[in-house]
């Protein structure tokens, strides 16, 4: 079993904070968090967010590609640092 630990930065604008149930939409399980980063700025005149996230996960099997849970936020940027290495990563949404 291949275990690497990438931390996935992600700078996001109009982050609208809302509760998933994650229960009712399971992620694949190809990945772990183990640490979040939050650095949000509100914007209560406009009701919502723009802020800076680092995830740090553990990669239980070898993949292509990463799922997150996003609902309502827009990305700007996405990278992945492995071993010193950064890559930008493609964001792509699932608009069901």
């Amino acid at each position: 079993m291949i275990c690497r630990t990438l931390k996935i930065v992600l700078c996001s604008g109009l982050v609208v904070l809302m509760a998933a149930f994650a229960a009712a939409q399971r992620l694949p399980e190809i990945a772990t968090p183990e640490n979040y980063k939050l650095d949000l700025a509100p914007d209560f005149e406009h009701d919502n967010f723009d802020g800076h996230e680092t995830i740090q996960i553990r990669v239980l099997k070898p993949t292509t590609e990463i799922v997150l849970n996003a609902a309502e936020i827009e990305f700007r940027e996405a990278s992945v640092t492995s071993g010193g290495s950064t890559q930008k990563a493609k964001v792509t949404s699932d608009k069901a």
